[in-house]
């Protein structure tokens, strides 16, 4: 019965459509992780093969071109889920809302990690000299203020995540201004730290990392706030990602240098914080692709409505049951 029900009625189009939406979702979803571990082992051969004895690499060497035109391509790619995928068409249920996201422990760990290491942007001398007027303010200390504070917050935020309780989503919201504060941070004294040329590969992979983690938090928390962009989210997940993989790519020379520099274990603590964001970022648009590619209760209803209105309807149907 069923499948003649459905023969002569087709689903009503918002359901097709949903099915349609998710199978799209999961192309992206896919792609964003196969190309996030391409673009890592890219820039790590361009770290290895293509360096000039500085901070950049040899000019015109083709790796660090195919690494930088797959970074291109891969923007372009995933900003086409704001065209290829209509509007209003997914749902804007918060897709974790209920269950516990223990993988929000590992940007928890990194968040730590890291704001122990701006003590080295900073010192505790420097703020005795800062609070005696010894020192002039300056953007180094802004920053490291903004990244201590967010750190704080980050913590609070993160812990909450991991439980995801509809009762305390007001005060995720709140929280959720540490993550962003943080990285706003780290991006300045990442920027303004001395040790390196301001526009060396590895300082830009990190401050675009930075800078795709705080544009997806702000469309995560829309999700808390009941006011979500599913698409804006899955394209910020999917340029987060494969951010922060690239950015990864950044610490191998200092894996590989055995000086062990302040520079290097700044970028290590850097790029520890970018796995970790990475990892969390993915486990929730895999969580979202599943959610998007399950039938919504409300259009299963309709569907079944049809279906009982076709076996009371059509007499032929029953008779070629029987």
């Amino acid at each position: 019965m069923y499948i003649f029900a459905h023969r002569r009625f087709p689903l009503p189009g918002i359901f097709n459509t949903m099915n349609s939406q998710g199978s799209k979702i999961k192309v992206y979803c896919s792609t964003a992780l196969i190309l996030s571990a391409t673009g890592l082992l890219l820039y790590c051969l361009s770290y290895l093969l293509a360096k000039d004895g500085s901070d950049y690499f040899v000019s015109g060497h083709p790796i660090p071109l195919l690494a930088n035109a797959l970074a291109i391509a891969a923007v372009i790619w995933f900003a086409s889920a704001l065209i290829l995928i209509p509007k209003n068409t997914l749902g804007t249920k918060d897709f974790m809302q209920g269950k516990r996201c223990i993988t929000a422990i590992l940007p928890l760990l990194g968040t730590l990690n890291a704001g122990a290491m701006v003590i080295s942007y900073f010192t505790p001398d420097d703020l005795v000299a800062l609070l005696s007027r010894e020192r002039p303010l300056d953007a180094t200390a802004l920053c490291s203020g903004l990244a201590v504070l967010g750190t704080v917050l980050s913590v609070a935020f993160y812990a909450l995540r991991t439980a995801n309780a509809p009762g305390l989503a007001s005060v995720t919201v709140v929280m959720g201004i540490g993550p962003v504060a943080m990285l706003t941070g780290l991006c300045g004294l990442t920027y303004f730290e001395q040790d390196h040329h301001m526009n060396a590969p590895a300082k830009i992979a990190l401050q675009l990392a930075f800078i795709a983690t705080m544009l997806y938090l702000t469309a995560e928390l829309r999700y808390t706030l009941d006011r979500a962009q599913p698409r804006r989210f899955l394209t910020s997940s999917c340029i987060a990602i494969f951010a922060n993989a690239c950015a990864l790519a950044g610490a191998l020379p200092a894996i590989t240098d055995p000086a062990g520099t302040v520079h290097g274990t700044r970028i290590l603590a850097l790029a520890l914080l970018c796995l970790c964001n990475g990892i969390y970022i993915a486990h929730r648009l895999v969580t979202f692709c599943k959610s998007c590619n399950l039938p919504d209760p409300t259009e299963l209803t309709q569907e079944k409505e049809i279906q009982d209105g076709c076996q009371q309807q059509d007499p032929m149907a029953t008779q070629e049951d029987n």
